[in-house]
């Protein structure tokens, strides 16, 4: 597979969160929801990574994530959907 450095090529974002988080955690003291959200965060970031992507911000109980930079990848599209 080619890779080259980002310049005019096409990128896929993809944002992905915590379905129910607010009412899963909405009782809970900080670090009691942060020992719940840190292990299903690390594995929305491995995933990202196993598939080539980078983790671009970590937002509460989500991520952005960019597939085809900082790298460009022909078929960047495909592994954001896996």
């Amino acid at each position: 597979m080619r890779r080259r450095l980002l310049s005019d090529a096409l990128t896929t974002v993809l944002f992905a969160d915590l379905k129910g988080s607010m009412e899963l955690l909405a009782d809970r003291d900080p670090e009691e929801a942060r020992k719940i959200l840190d292990p299903v965060l690390t594995r929305m970031i491995d995933a990202v990574r196993h598939y080539e992507g980078t983790v671009n911000q970590v937002m509460g109980d989500g991520i952005m994530a960019l597939f085809g930079a900082p790298l460009a990848h022909e078929d960047h599209a495909v592994p954001s959907a896996r």
